[in-house]
């Protein structure tokens, strides 16, 4: 660490653990390297594949249509911390990208395990070789409010619903 990250966590009042990251900041390979949060890989992913762009070809719009709102309902859930983690299971979407070749598309496939539970590090990985399947940066940071699903948190609200009001 730092001396100046170690300065800046003792100037907000506490001390700065080396090796733990903010739950909700995590870098999967540890290298300290800087890394693009996966709100901007994903805004560059989505304007690779939003439907707009596929106006003359029919089918690749519709496929696209149908997994970007899919993916998107997914992401939309992960983020909100009140509905319960995605349930155990294989949610697949299937992409077209273009190519330089006009008429020729790329067909990628994003396939992501969860778990029923905080399973944000299963999802990354599934994420990074997609990504970088699609030519797009690989690693990426989550940043605050992407995966607000905690374990801790759910065993909090069950225990507040639990317990009788006064």
């Amino acid at each position: 660490m730092t001396s100046q990250a170690i300065s800046t966590a003792r100037q907000r009042g506490g001390r700065k653990r080396a090796g733990l990251a903010p739950r909700w900041r995590h870098q999967a390979d540890g290298d300290g390297g800087a890394h693009p949060l996966l709100q901007q890989t994903l805004r560059k992913f989505f304007l690779r594949v939003h439907p707009d762009l596929f106006t003359y070809y029919p089918k690749q719009k519709d496929v696209n249509q149908e997994s970007f709102s899919r993916f998107q309902a997914f992401l939309d859930d992960v983020r909100d911390k009140d509905t319960a983690p995605p349930r155990a299971g294989l949610h697949s979407y299937r992409f077209f990208l273009k190519t330089k070749e006009d008429g020729r598309f790329q067909e990628v496939s994003l396939e992501l395990r969860t778990t029923g539970g905080d399973c944000r590090n299963l999802v990354q990985r599934s994420l990074e070789a997609f990504f970088k399947e699609c030519g797009l940066p690989e690693k990426f940071v989550w940043a605050e409010g992407d995966w607000d699903y905690s374990l801790e948190d759910a065993e909090e609200r069950q225990t507040q619903q639990s317990q009788p009001s006064a």
